[in-house]
Protein backbone atom coordinates (compact mmCIF):
# COMPACT_ATOMS: atom_id res chain seq x y z
CA UNK A 1 0.00 0.00 0.00
CA UNK A 2 0.93 3.18 -0.87
CA UNK A 3 -0.46 6.93 -0.03
CA UNK A 4 -1.99 8.26 -2.54
CA UNK A 5 -3.15 11.48 -1.78
CA UNK A 6 -3.48 12.88 2.18
CA UNK A 7 -5.15 9.46 4.17
CA UNK A 8 -5.44 7.56 1.03
CA UNK A 9 -4.09 4.33 0.20
CA UNK A 10 -4.09 2.51 -3.05
CA UNK A 11 -2.66 -1.28 -2.73
CA UNK A 12 0.24 -1.60 -5.95
CA UNK A 13 1.20 -4.94 -5.38
CA UNK A 14 -0.96 -7.87 -3.96
CA UNK A 15 0.51 -11.31 -3.49
CA UNK A 16 -1.22 -14.55 -2.33
CA UNK A 17 1.24 -17.47 -1.49
CA UNK A 18 -0.41 -21.13 -3.20
CA UNK A 19 2.36 -22.83 -2.83
CA UNK A 20 4.10 -22.07 -5.89
CA UNK A 21 6.93 -19.41 -4.02
CA UNK A 22 10.19 -19.75 -3.02
CA UNK A 23 9.61 -18.72 0.76
CA UNK A 24 10.19 -16.27 2.03
CA UNK A 25 8.79 -14.05 -0.24
CA UNK A 26 10.63 -10.85 -1.10
CA UNK A 27 10.22 -6.93 -0.03
CA UNK A 28 9.73 -4.46 -1.84
CA UNK A 29 12.48 -2.00 -2.25
CA UNK A 30 13.13 1.47 -2.56
CA UNK A 31 15.45 2.86 -5.55
CA UNK A 32 16.50 6.56 -5.98
CA UNK A 33 17.80 6.61 -10.10
CA UNK A 34 18.22 10.62 -10.77
CA UNK A 35 14.94 12.08 -9.74
CA UNK A 36 12.94 9.33 -10.14
CA UNK A 37 11.63 7.33 -6.86
CA UNK A 38 11.40 3.69 -7.71
CA UNK A 39 9.62 1.00 -5.73
CA UNK A 40 10.80 -2.94 -7.05
CA UNK A 41 9.21 -6.52 -6.08
CA UNK A 42 10.77 -9.78 -7.48
CA UNK A 43 9.61 -12.74 -6.11
CA UNK A 44 10.75 -16.13 -7.45
CA UNK A 45 8.96 -18.64 -8.28
CA UNK A 46 9.91 -22.37 -7.27
CA UNK A 47 9.09 -24.05 -10.16
CA UNK A 48 11.82 -26.51 -12.04
CA UNK A 49 12.18 -23.77 -14.56
CA UNK A 50 12.37 -21.16 -12.26
CA UNK A 51 11.22 -18.02 -13.23
CA UNK A 52 9.81 -14.83 -11.29
CA UNK A 53 6.96 -12.42 -10.83
CA UNK A 54 8.25 -8.60 -10.64
CA UNK A 55 7.29 -4.70 -10.79
CA UNK A 56 8.19 -1.54 -11.16
CA UNK A 57 6.38 1.50 -10.12
CA UNK A 58 7.52 5.08 -10.79
CA UNK A 59 6.25 7.08 -7.46
CA UNK A 60 5.39 10.30 -8.74
CA UNK A 61 3.35 13.26 -7.16
CA UNK A 62 0.45 12.46 -9.38
CA UNK A 63 0.46 8.89 -8.00
CA UNK A 64 2.46 5.78 -8.33
CA UNK A 65 2.35 4.56 -12.37
CA UNK A 66 3.81 0.83 -13.15
CA UNK A 67 6.71 1.38 -15.31
CA UNK A 68 5.96 0.58 -19.05
CA UNK A 69 9.21 -1.41 -20.62
CA UNK A 70 7.54 -1.78 -24.08
CA UNK A 71 9.82 0.69 -25.78
CA UNK A 72 12.92 -1.24 -24.25
CA UNK A 73 11.24 -4.40 -25.34
CA UNK A 74 10.99 -3.52 -29.04
CA UNK A 75 14.34 -2.04 -28.95
CA UNK A 76 15.56 -5.88 -27.93
CA UNK A 77 13.68 -7.30 -31.06
CA UNK A 78 15.21 -5.03 -33.62
CA UNK A 79 19.04 -5.67 -32.31
CA UNK A 80 18.77 -9.60 -32.39
CA UNK A 81 18.99 -12.34 -34.83
CA UNK A 82 15.33 -12.48 -36.17
CA UNK A 83 15.66 -16.00 -35.86
CA UNK A 84 16.25 -15.33 -32.03
CA UNK A 85 14.37 -14.87 -28.83
CA UNK A 86 15.73 -12.86 -25.33
CA UNK A 87 15.62 -15.07 -22.36
CA UNK A 88 15.52 -12.80 -19.02
CA UNK A 89 14.10 -9.36 -20.22
CA UNK A 90 12.69 -8.96 -16.59
CA UNK A 91 13.49 -9.67 -13.09
CA UNK A 92 17.39 -11.02 -13.04
CA UNK A 93 17.65 -9.74 -16.27
CA UNK A 94 16.77 -5.79 -15.39
CA UNK A 95 19.06 -4.31 -13.15
CA UNK A 96 16.89 -1.36 -12.09
CA UNK A 97 19.60 0.40 -10.19
CA UNK A 98 22.02 0.45 -13.42
CA UNK A 99 18.60 1.19 -15.29
CA UNK A 100 20.07 -1.88 -17.72
CA UNK A 101 18.60 -4.88 -19.06
CA UNK A 102 21.03 -7.94 -19.87
CA UNK A 103 19.94 -10.92 -21.15
CA UNK A 104 21.33 -14.44 -23.26
CA UNK A 105 19.95 -15.26 -26.87
CA UNK A 106 19.04 -18.38 -28.24
CA UNK A 107 17.95 -19.75 -30.95
CA UNK A 108 13.91 -19.71 -31.29
CA UNK A 109 12.71 -23.03 -30.14
CA UNK A 110 15.83 -23.44 -28.88
CA UNK A 111 16.69 -27.19 -26.74
CA UNK A 112 19.63 -26.37 -24.65
CA UNK A 113 22.06 -23.53 -24.13
CA UNK A 114 24.23 -24.96 -26.87
CA UNK A 115 21.74 -22.83 -28.96
CA UNK A 116 23.12 -19.98 -27.43
CA UNK A 117 23.52 -16.91 -30.28
CA UNK A 118 24.68 -14.39 -27.52
CA UNK A 119 23.87 -11.87 -25.26
CA UNK A 120 21.90 -8.43 -25.91
CA UNK A 121 22.16 -5.45 -23.58
CA UNK A 122 20.19 -2.35 -23.56
CA UNK A 123 20.65 0.64 -21.23
CA UNK A 124 17.70 3.06 -20.83
CA UNK A 125 16.23 5.98 -19.19
CA UNK A 126 13.48 6.91 -17.35
CA UNK A 127 10.83 9.30 -18.37
CA UNK A 128 8.16 9.25 -15.54
CA UNK A 129 6.99 5.88 -16.35
CA UNK A 130 8.18 4.82 -19.25
CA UNK A 131 11.58 2.96 -19.74
CA UNK A 132 13.45 4.46 -22.63
CA UNK A 133 16.36 3.02 -24.95
CA UNK A 134 19.36 4.86 -24.73
CA UNK A 135 21.85 2.68 -26.30
CA UNK A 136 21.84 -1.20 -26.88
CA UNK A 137 23.86 -3.92 -28.53
CA UNK A 138 24.07 -7.44 -29.73
CA UNK A 139 27.34 -9.25 -29.03
CA UNK A 140 27.62 -12.82 -31.02
CA UNK A 141 28.59 -15.73 -29.05
CA UNK A 142 31.80 -15.61 -30.39
CA UNK A 143 32.27 -12.30 -29.59
CA UNK A 144 31.93 -12.90 -25.86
Amino acid sequence: MVEDSIEKYRELYFLIDTGTWIEPLSTARMLRIGDAQVLETIDPFAFNAGGCTDGYWSLEASGPALIDFSAVQKQIQKVIPPDAVALEVRCDGLAMDKLLVSSPVLKKNASSSRDSLGKVEVHFKLDGDRAIPVSSSFMPEEAQ
